[in-house]
């Protein structure tokens, strides 16, 4: 596949082209006529997936190597080899892949860690409104899920909505939150007589 070039002619042009689309590759063949390069080349590295290969005048590859390695900026000394070019362009698309392969396995454990969180807001409600026990909550949550066939995050966020849902608690101590409601209507948990709906202000406060 042909790549498509995007050259821009300072640092400048670069940084706004950075900020309007996204790049696989970003060489950067120093020094630019507004500034030397360096430090776009680390702002490429940090705040894009884009590899970064940054091209540096032999004697100074080193040192300028030196203060841009650690954000993931290849340098690779002019006048060029092919060979070292290569290698630089090769070490860097396996950077950028790993990079974005940890970027996809970071977003689905964020996803996971929010739907467990999800999840165990709706246990504590089942156990506040209705008197359920930790276990009798989860199993609820899970059979609901098969029952319906939605992931345990639905039936939570539509627990979890009910209670939000619940009024002041004026008309005569008989508000129910949603989980509770669907309790009632599952039968899925053994509801004995110390398994009561949330009221306010009825008799069996305390």
């Amino acid at each position: 596949v042909q790549a498509q070039l995007a050259p821009a002619s300072s640092g400048a042009e670069a940084r706004r082209m950075l900020v309007d689309g996204l790049f696989d590759l970003i060489l950067v063949n120093t020094p630019l006529p507004d500034e030397f390069g360096h430090d776009m080349a680390q702002q490429a590295a940090n705040d894009t997936l884009s590899g970064v290969i940054l091209l540096a005048k032999a004697e100074i590859a080193d040192s300028v190597a030196e203060k841009v390695e650690d954000d993931g900026v290849f340098v690779v000394p002019k006048p060029l080899s092919r060979v070292l070019f290569m290698q630089a362009l090769r070490m860097t698309r396996a950077a950028r892949s790993r990079l974005t392969g940890l970027q996809s396995e970071n977003r689905r454990l964020q996803k996971r860690i929010e739907d467990i969180r999800q999840v165990d807001r709706a246990k504590c409600l089942l156990i506040e409104c209705c008197g359920m026990t930790e276990p009798e909550a989860h199993s609820y949550i899970e059979q609901q899920a098969m029952n319906q066939r939605r992931s345990k995050r639905d039936i939570a966020e539509d627990i979890i909505g009910g209670k939000l849902a619940m009024g002041s608690g004026a008309e005569d101590g008989k508000v129910l939150s949603q989980a509770d409601q669907l309790l009632h209507q599952s039968g899925s948990v053994d509801q004995g007589p110390d398994i009561q709906p949330l009221g306010v202000g009825g008799a069996g406060d305390g």
